[in-house]
């Protein structure tokens, strides 16, 4: 098939196929993710960090293609793919061709439903503005995930088909296909009554299936194309390309297919079985490399994603973005929001709030200052915040101390780890405000606690919570406790005090001392607190969301 040669500042070429992949990228649901930036409001502290996510999407796309390749080389035999594919009957050729497509087209879309500033509009602003729907959102697993699939139902996964039923190799296997292709797009939500996989059950897509191993490949994984390209992405567009390093061709390139049949009997029975029959295991040659990658991902967190003042101007983002008044003037109607999540198999609704979120990108926040300057909107909340972030670059509040806390990993399911945060958060500063004895204090501290799990949350969907490696063709299988004890490997917490900037005035620095005393003992010396703290940050959750 013919290809274009798209330029890429991390891969310097990535091949396009032109029959296939040009006529995808084209469509606006992939173009629209030109105006999303790959990581919201970091630039006001990194000021390069200005790539999107479609930049990320091409680059997903090209390494899922490259892992791919690297595993099914790694294959004792070819068949023990094919065969649980159920497509013996096609040369080895063709079935290669068949994985990389597959893989190609979900690495290309598996960020469409990205809204405007990134992960800030699902976590945050999306549970704001609807919290008088929250049970609806949770029941249903409520992420950019999710919105993720619609698209790709209801926008472009018929569009996809005929492209593939066009050329004469795919022909006959075009539903084979497209069937893979849902298994990876789909969202997992268990409905907590049923035992049910609510997604699977509405839309009849099957929770086990060929799908799920490029799945991995993909997006959930240890070290899937997603994060892979993120990381070295990220580093060298904030310019820390010293945190980010990741030899991602060892990788790549020791990973090996093998059956679930030769693991079955090492792994504790938890009464589920993986929704793929093939796993993948790191050969220990690359075990360095591996430590390397999850040390990279955690000093980028710490550095970079978490850093202080970049979320102090998150949350400016959010408080403006969580106001009715704002998008009132911007035209979004949320109401649909939650009748698709309700009812995401009608066409009429779900495109019908489609036809709106589509429209939404990072440029909202320009409108809104627009808006603001122009005086339409009179909320003097989202007015100050407007000009933190545009006027004077500095967030209203400012972070005066900070503990960084180490807590070994113990997997924790179903643990509701942001809501536990949450609420110690408030905890925290409530006694911090009763020990200062000024309540007038409450709405000019906040108390963050960062969690950095050293494992992505999506490394356990597929595989479940184990590490498979293999040294001399003998295939070992590690609890994520014992893998983080033998290699030294520990969660981290990042505990900040931020206070109001007004606050900050030379005659105030008594004040600001006796503060951060006793915060300081609250979170450093206070032994209960400390035990609480650190049994937090250590869980290891499963979670569907990726970066």
């Amino acid at each position: 098939m013919e290809k274009i040669h798209i330029r890429d500042s991390i891969y310097d070429e990535i091949p396009v196929y032109r029959e296939i992949e040009e006529p995808v990228i084209n469509k606006w649901e992939i173009q629209r993710l030109r105006y999303i930036k790959q990581l919201q409001l970091t630039y006001l502290v990194y000021p390069t960090a200005l790539h999107t996510r479609f930049d990320h999407s091409l680059g997903v796309m090209h390494i899922a293609s490259e892992f791919l390749e690297h595993v099914l080389d790694n294959a004792d035999n070819i068949d023990i793919l094919k065969k649980p594919a159920e497509l013996e009957v096609v040369s080895d050729n063709v079935f290669r061709l068949f994985n990389r497509v597959v893989a190609r087209l979900a690495g290309l879309l598996h960020d469409i439903g990205h809204g405007p500033l990134g992960h800030l509009f699902d976590e945050y602003i999306v549970p704001n503005i609807l919290k008088n729907k929250l049970d609806v959102l949770d029941k249903k697993c409520f992420s950019h995930e999710v919105i993720s699939f619609l698209i790709y139902w209801h926008r472009l996964r018929d569009d996809i088909k005929k492209i593939l039923e066009k050329i004469d190799v795919f022909k006959r296997f075009t539903d084979v296909l497209i069937e893979w292709l849902d298994q990876i797009m789909i969202p997992i939500c268990w409905d907590r009554d049923t035992g049910k996989s609510i997604y699977h059950d509405e839309f009849k897509v099957n929770t086990s299936g060929y799908g799920y191993f490029i799945r991995m490949i993909v997006r959930d994984y240890l070290y899937p194309a997603d994060l892979l390209d993120y990381l070295i992405r990220d580093s060298k567009f904030t310019g820390t390309i010293e945190l980010g390093f990741i030899n991602r061709l060892r990788l790549m390139r020791y990973t090996k297919p093998i059956s679930y049949d030769q693991v079955i009997d090492k792994i504790p029975s938890t009464g589920k079985n993986p929704p793929t029959p093939i796993l993948m295991v790191l050969d220990e040659k690359a075990l360095g490399d591996l430590i390397r990658y999850l040390d990279a991902r955690k000093l980028m967190y710490e550095n970079v994603y978490l850093h202080k003042a970049i979320k102090a101007f998150d949350w400016s983002a959010i408080k403006i973005l969580s106001e009715d008044e704002v998008w009132y003037h911007i035209g979004f109607n949320k109401d649909l929001l939650i009748k698709a999540i309700e009812k995401p198999r009608d066409s009429s609704i779900v495109n019908a709030f489609l036809d709106e979120y589509l429209d939404l990108t990072d440029h909202v926040l320009l409108k809104i200052r627009d808006l603001v300057k122009r005086n339409n909107i009179k909320n003097e909340v989202v007015k100050e915040h407007v000009k933190a972030l545009f006027d004077y670059r500095k967030p209203l509040y400012k972070s005066i101390h900070s503990e960084l806390i180490p807590a070994t990993p113990h997997l924790l399911e179903n643990s509701r780890i942001s809501t536990r945060i949450y609420e110690f958060e408030e905890e925290l500063r409530k006694t911090i405000v009763d020990k200062i004895n000024s309540p007038d204090l409450y709405e000019q501290i906040i108390v963050g606690i960062e969690q950095i799990q050293i494992y992505p949350g999506t490394a356990w969907n597929i595989q479940g919570p184990s590490v498979y490696t293999t040294i001399d063709g003998s295939i070992r299988v590690y609890t994520i406790e014992d893998f983080s004890e033998k290699y030294h490997i520990s969660n981290i917490g990042i505990i900040r005090l931020y206070i109001d900037r007004s606050l900050i005035e030379p005659q105030r620095r008594r004040f600001i001392n006796e503060l951060m005393k006793v915060f300081i003992n609250e979170v450093k010396d206070n032994s209960e607190n400390r035990k609480k703290l650190e049994e937090l940050i250590g869980i290891i959750t499963i979670s569907t969301i990726t970066m």
